[in-house]
């Protein structure tokens, strides 16, 4: 894929007019596969919401000529992992590339080429339909794209592993596997516990566990709410909202998030995707900041919300340019969470909230495209098609 970039970015320079234009871009359909290939994500890219719903709406006028002015030039438009983009975001792809081009004769992507590299054996879109499911509505995947399949395995050295995947590959849920198939597999179970992520189908087997892991871990723990804020009717201003938004939509931050020092977790939101701060990315909290109190006797409830969250991520890249800018005392490999703040309601409902979650364990949809040197891996309650795969 990074071939087929660089190669086009080559040749289709030295036909353009202008050298800074990009004819080629690479995208990816999540935060950690984007940052894995060095690009951003096809919502980042487009300016697409995360809430993609039909019909289309256009950009305005002002940062639709923005983008325009960074892509006016495309000609080839890669993306990755394309198993879990559906049939709304692709759409909205094709709208974005027709107002950044100008089309007006519905040419499709606006005469962009468009790339896509994905298995769709792996994991479909979390909410969406997938694009080999006709959707009964707008179909911008049939008929649009030649398939070109990749036959050759190189990333499992063992032939005999390889081929046990292949056969979980397009295993049927109420099918056996062969008892080879299952012996090879019970071969990699020790019984013993292990000091490496945990990997589980449901939320709920993910929670159970880091619950676990939390108190074992993190005697000081504690439970960050957050601050939810409605608009005053007869001000017009926004006030602290007494409990909870009964209805949160379009947000990843929960309403309560426990942590403590020494606790693995996993940001839940694109917060910079190119420092690699993305949806998915690993660490662990080394320290919590909390807020200075002016005075002892203030008993303003905002005081015990922390004014950070330092956190040491795997990836030494993640953050790296943050961590060039600010020297931390606590870890100089760290680097500060800030709250951030989301619209969750339909009538301007406002949450903040740390964008973190524990991730001790996490779900096979978190895992996809990610690489680990090891993990514990559970198929007990598997219930999508190529959770299995995907995992092991």
């Amino acid at each position: 894929m990074k071939a087929i970039y660089f190669e086009s970015s080559r040749l289709l320079s030295q036909l353009s007019e202008n050298p800074d234009d990009r004819s080629v871009i690479l995208t990816a359909s999540t935060g950690v596969a984007s940052f894995q290939i060095g690009a951003s994500t096809i919502h980042n890219t487009f300016s697409i919401g995360a809430n993609v719903k039909l019909p289309y709406q256009p950009l305005s006028d002002d940062k639709i000529n923005s983008l325009r002015a960074k892509l006016g030039g495309l000609q080839i438009l890669i993306i990755d992992e394309v198993s879990m983009v559906d049939h709304h975001l692709l759409s909205y792809v094709h709208g974005r590339l027709r107002q950044i081009k100008q089309t007006g004769d519905y040419s499709i992507f606006g005469r962009v080429s468009l790339v896509c590299v994905g298995d769709f054996y792996q994991l479909p879109p979390v909410k969406g339909i997938p694009l080999y499911v006709d959707p009964k509505e707008v179909n911008l995947w049939d008929n649009n794209f030649e398939i070109a399949e990749l036959t050759q395995v190189v990333r499992q050295q063992d032939a005999s592993f390889a081929e046990v995947l292949n056969r979980l590959r397009v295993h049927k849920k109420k099918e056996t596997l062969s008892p080879n198939d299952i012996n090879m597999l019970k071969q990699r179970e020790t019984g013993e516990e292990c000091d490496a992520i945990h990997i589980f189908p449901t939320n709920a087997q993910v929670d159970e566990y880091n619950i676990q892991k939390l108190n074992e871990c993190c005697p000081e723990a504690i439970t960050i709410h957050a601050r939810d804020f409605a608009r005053n009717p007869e001000t017009g201003r926004m006030e602290p909202k007494v409990g909870f938004h009964a209805k949160v939509f379009n947000s990843c931050l929960d309403k309560c998030v426990s942590l403590g020092v020494g606790a693995r977790v996993m940001l839940k939101k694109n917060v910079d995707v190119s420092d690699g701060l993305v949806n998915g990315a690993f660490g662990t909290v080394v320290h919590i900041s909390r807020k200075q109190r002016p005075n002892d006797d203030d008993d303003d409830d905002d005081d015990d919300f922390p004014s950070a969250i330092h956190v040491e991520f795997d990836n030494p890249n993640v953050g790296k340019v943050q961590k060039s800018k600010q020297r931390q005392k606590y870890s100089p490999n760290s680097t500060v969470i800030e709250v951030e703040e989301d619209q969750v309601t339909n009538n301007g409902g406002i949450r903040r909230q740390f964008p973190l979650k524990l991730a001790w364990a996490c779900t096979i949809h978190k895992v996809q495209g990610l690489t680990v040197d090891k993990a514990v891996v559970s198929l007990d309650k598997v219930f999508s098609p190529g959770q299995a795969y995907v995992v092991v």
